[in-house]
């Protein structure tokens, strides 16, 4: 059964009470969210790179196995 306490607020309380945790919150300086950005880029870049260079080597390996692309 469901729960017998009557709802406090409705829209208007859900509202206030995501206004009231969002105060909580501890967002971060402008220097943290541009470090922050910088560490996932260059960390997409490497990934690239490194995807870039398994995807040649699989690709010469297979062009050699099969003669592909002669």
């Amino acid at each position: 059964m469901a729960s017998d306490k009557p709802r406090s607020g409705g829209i208007g309380g859900a509202f206030r009470g995501t206004v009231a945790e969002l105060k909580k919150v501890q967002w971060p300086t402008k220097k943290q969210v541009f470090k922050y950005t910088c560490v996932v880029i260059v960390f997409c870049a490497l990934f690239a790179v490194a995807i870039g260079l398994v995807d040649t080597l699989i690709s010469y390996v297979l062009g050699m196995l099969f003669k592909i692309g002669a």
